[in-house]
């Protein structure tokens, strides 16, 4: 299941195991992820919750970008992760694992909500949580990127006709 696109979402979460990770293991243990995850279960069902989700992380990361020591690759990244969940509930594009929308519908919920880990309105510190989470989910989803990057491409590509 967990090679299953957004077509073929399935009735719970899942998560991908990889051992290698200690980063991704430590946050999805955390309380505040935990909760998030299972919050993310009930968004993704909801299309309108989910773009409304994709704005409110997309104003809020453009609010708080100087409070962040995120590099441009990054914000960029994350805009593309924006952009592809948008794509999906607009059903222009599907190929994205049921299991990596939770994951990044999870992380959308953690960033915009007032209660995290550590608060934002603590200059800086209470950015690392953030950052910590925005690298997690680019680097866990960087192939899915990817591939939604080349799609992008492909989609701005004029098509030659006979």
């Amino acid at each position: 299941m967990e090679n299953s696109t957004f077509q073929d979402a399935p009735n719970e979460f899942k998560t991908e195991n990889n051992p290698n990770e200690d980063t991704s293991d430590a946050i999805k243990q955390s309380k505040f992820y935990k909760k998030a995850a299972t919050q993310a279960i009930k968004v993704a069902a909801d299309k309108n919750k989910v773009l409304s989700l994709v704005s409110k992380a997309f104003l809020y990361f453009q609010k708080n970008e100087g409070n962040r020591p995120i590099g441009e690759e990054i914000k960029e990244k994350f805009n593309t992760l924006l952009r592809l969940v948008r794509a999906l509930y607009k059903k222009e594009y599907s190929l994205f694992p049921w299991s990596s929308l939770l994951k990044t519908i999870a992380v959308l919920i953690y960033l915009v909500s007032p209660i995290d880990a550590l608060p934002d309105f603590i200059p800086v510190v209470g950015f690392i949580d953030d950052f910590a989470l925005i690298s997690w989910v680019i680097t866990s989803l960087n192939t899915d990127i990817l591939n939604f990057e080349n799609w992008e491409k492909e989609q701005n590509t004029p098509q030659l006709t006979d």
